[in-house]
């Protein structure tokens, strides 16, 4: 699956690797054991089967006159992943994080098949810390990571190609 990606500022992206770590450290599923150097804390914005780099100098200009974008990190989300639960941080949709989506998915508009979570007015602006959970281990998860606000910014914009197992970045910080 390819991606369009927020990545996060360094005090956002480091607050969220400290819960990736403290989840690993108890023994949890994490993203910290997710090895590859793609993985890095990040906002979906648009994920579909195919996202080819046509749109990239049009994204790159979105995000250099959007960026940094103000985030705000509250609560937990769970999803129900291929193979257990999926724990992750939930972003507030502030108006201008869902104009930037809405952006991000008109200027992919007619070249790709975005699945229905990311598409505007199903989006949910999460950070993903773990996969594959039973709910057990989301349990105890729960009672480890501080669900309280924080803030933070989106600084850069990246592609994942899931083909070549390649990231561009798009817009840096």
């Amino acid at each position: 699956m390819d991606s369009v990606e927020l990545l996060l500022d360094r005090d956002a992206e480091q607050r969220v690797l400290a819960d990736w770590q403290l989840l690993q450290q108890s023994g949890l599923p994490s993203l910290a054991d997710h090895r590859s150097p793609s993985n890095a804390p990040h906002v979906t914005l648009v994920a579909a089967p195919g996202i080819g780099g046509g749109a990239d100098s049009a994204l790159a200009e979105a995000a250099a006159a959007t960026l940094p974008l103000p985030l705000v990190f509250e609560g937990l989300l769970v999803f129900n992943g291929r193979r257990g639960l999926v724990l992750s941080r939930h972003v507030l949709c502030s108006a201008g994080l869902v104009d930037f989506q809405s952006s991000v998915h008109g200027l992919l508009a007619g070249t790709v098949d975005p699945l229905p979570l990311s598409r505007p007015g199903g989006w949910i602006p999460h950070v993903t810390l773990a996969r594959g959970l039973s709910p057990a281990q989301l349990a105890a998860a729960v009672q480890l990571l501080d669900a309280g606000r924080t803030t933070g910014q989106a600084a850069a914009l990246r592609r994942w190609d899931s083909t070549r197992k390649t990231l561009k970045l798009l817009q840096e910080p």
